[in-house]
């Protein structure tokens, strides 16, 4: 029953075409039947060429978008690509504002280092110098100390040495004294000249002792 219905359908496509081309023909028109491009096709062959034409049609939308996405992946990754040279660009930047940093730090060290070294090896001298001042300074202290010792021991000695001398002149004024006590007693020029004399040659003795 369904073979006899496919072939009344077909008969009454063709029936169809050559109503079409005999009017064509009376109206002085080109033929043409392809108005229905499904026209002459059976159920089978329409369904399938529909499924044709669907499926190409999907595949055309798939490419399309596959198309689209791969445009939007190709911006997405060149825009990610530029972003990854900025960041790449800020990072060597860092690196290389990092070494600098090092590099200045690293010299103003061993500038601080070599400066404390000097100032260390100055401050050596330095009480190297003060060093041989003291010893210096202590020789001398030494010596005065000792020039000092002397010097008592001589104002010691001179002082007994005065003492003496007081204590002899002392002496001489009693002695002194005695005679001329005598003399104004016994009188006389000559005895006094006598004993004047003897009084001189008595002072002239002890100051040779």
């Amino acid at each position: 029953m369904g073979k006899n219905h496919l072939g009344k359908n077909a008969r009454l496509r063709a029936k169809k075409r050559m109503l079409r081309a005999t009017q064509a023909l009376l109206n002085g028109t080109a033929t043409t039947t392809d108005d229905d491009p499904l026209a002459g096709l059976t159920n089978t062959q329409r369904t399938k060429k529909r499924v044709r034409q669907a499926t190409q049609q999907r595949l055309n939308g798939i490419e399309i978008r596959t198309q689209a996405d791969a445009a939007v992946m190709k911006h997405t990754m060149d825009q990610a690509i530029e972003e990854n040279k900025d960041w790449r660009l800020r990072v060597e930047t860092v690196n290389a504002g990092f070494q600098e940093n090092q590099r200045v730090g690293l010299r103003l060290g061993l500038e601080n280092m070599q400066r404390v070294a000097a100032g260390h090896n100055a401050l050596q001298d330095h009480v190297k110098r003060e060093g041989v001042k003291m010893e210096i300074v202590g020789a001398k202290m030494e010596m005065v100390n000792q020039d000092m010792g002397d010097l008592r021991q001589k104002i010691v000695e001179l002082e007994t040495q005065l003492q003496q001398v007081r204590d002899d002149g002392a002496a001489l004024r009693a002695e002194f004294q005695q005679l001329r006590d005598s003399v104004g007693r016994e009188g006389g020029s000559q005895q006094e000249g006598a004993n004047e004399e003897g009084w001189k040659g008595r002072l002239r003795s002890r100051k040779k002792a």
